[in-house]
């Protein structure tokens, strides 16, 4: 068990295997996104968007240790989801499992490992960022891994009956994004005008109207027709942001400042 002195370390997801054979497939099957800033297939522009540039860095992507196909009839019960796993890639003791286990067009992905992170720090389990699965969505759920002493496991839902969906060894099925508990519990959605008076609003407004000029107009002579602003950090007056997040930064960055 792990006691107060054992602690899991800050900034750090630890992956206990069920039995030590199952250890060198968890980097197979785990990859960080961190230095995979781009996606070929949202085309060039998207190298040139900071929002995408980050996001697509954000977490940690998890692999198929197998080749399988899967087709829905619609129905809920388990045997209404067929998945036929490549026996070629089979393993007397596989570190991942593939199956139809709860039913409703659901693939359940089960790891040989757990994931435990320090307390009070949360997984979300989510589509992996910009990678896309025809007829494959992910279940979003959020895990207490400081808590949880167990694997859980990866379901991926069939969007459409009668269409058969394929994954290949390799191919990233899912995310994981550590996220701290409670962070988003506070959060509430607000009318400007219920919080400032107009003339604040009217300069929100009047930024937005340069940044679209600009886009429609001088922008159009830049390369890639991109003005870059927002991935300098400055609105559309030149006003640097006070805070402004153009990569990733390395692990430890947090110890060091």
């Amino acid at each position: 068990m792990i006691n107060k002195d054992d602690i899991i370390p800050e900034s750090k997801i630890v992956c206990f295997a069920e039995h030590p054979m199952f250890e060198a497939k968890i980097p197979e099957i785990v990859e960080p996104l961190r230095n995979k800033p781009h996606r070929q297939s949202l085309g060039k522009h998207s190298f040139h968007c900071l929002p995408l540039v980050v996001g697509n860095q954000y977490g940690f992507v998890i692999k198929s240790l197998v080749s399988w196909t899967a087709v829905w009839n619609g129905g809920v019960e388990l045997s209404d989801t067929q998945i036929f796993v490549d026996a070629s890639h089979s393993d007397p003791l596989p570190a991942q499992m593939v199956s139809s286990h709860f039913g409703s067009g659901i693939v359940t992905i089960q790891n040989r490992f757990n994931f435990r992170t320090a307390p009070g720090v949360n997984l979300m389990v989510l589509d992996p960022p910009n990678y896309f699965n025809f007829n494959l969505s992910n279940l979003f759920a959020v895990v207490e891994s400081d808590n949880l002493r167990r694997d859980f496991t990866f379901n991926l839902k069939i969007v459409k009956p009668g269409v058969e969906v394929s994954v290949k060894r390799g191919d990233i099925i899912s995310a994981i994004i550590p996220v701290p508990r409670y962070f988003v519990d506070d959060f509430e959605l607000e009318i400007a005008s219920d919080l400032y008076d107009q003339s604040v609003i009217n300069e929100e407004n009047e930024q937005v109207r340069k940044f679209a000029d600009q886009r429609l107009n001088e922008d159009k002579d830049k390369p890639n027709q991109v003005g870059k602003l927002y991935w300098r950090g400055t609105d559309a007056d030149g006003t640097p942001f006070d805070d402004h997040q153009k990569k990733m930064r390395k692990p430890g960055w947090s110890k060091e400042s």
